[in-house]
C-alpha cells in the first residue's frame, strides 16, 4: 500500500495514497481520492483522517483498495496506529480503537496528539 505522497495546500495537508491489488497476478496501481489531514500507517493497517473529523482505514478486498468509515460520535484531529490503533479529539480527549467490536474505548487523561 505505497507510496503515500503528501501535498500542501493551505492550511491542510492532502494525502494521496496509491493501492496494489492483492489478487492481481500483475500488479496495478489504483488512485484513492480523499482529502485526509492526519495519516498514520502502522501494522494496524494505514488510517487517516479527513478535514471534518471523521477516521478512515484503508481495506484491500483482495480486487480494490478503499476506504471505510470508522463510526464514532466524536471528530478526531489525530489518529495513530501500530499495535493497536489510538485517537485524540478536537477536545484532546483520548481514545482506544477495539477492533473485536468497531467501538472507541476512552481512555483517562488528555493529549493534544498521538504518534
Amino acid at each position: 500500500m505505497e507510496p503515500i505522497t503528501l501535498k500542501l495546500k493551505g492550511a491542510l495537508l492532502l494525502v494521496t495514497l496509491l493501492c496494489v491489488s492483492s489478487a492481481s497476478l500483475q500488479m496495478s496501481w489504483e488512485l484513492l481520492p480523499g482529502g485526509l489531514t492526519v495519516v498514520s500507517k502502522g501494522l494496524s493497517g494505514v488510517w487517516g483522517v479527513n478535514g471534518y473529523g471523521y477516521i478512515y482505514r484503508l481495506r484491500d478486498d483482495g480486487t480494490n483498495c478503499f476506504w471505510e468509515q470508522i463510526s464514532g460520535s466524536f471528530t478526531f484531529s489525530q489518529v495513530s496506529s501500530g499495535n493497536e490503533v489510538w485517537a485524540v479529539t478536537k477536545a484532546d480527549l483520548i481514545f482506544k480503537y477495539e477492533p473485536l467490536t468497531n467501538t472507541w474505548q476512552q481512555i483517562g487523561g488528555a493529549l493534544i496528539k498521538v504518534l
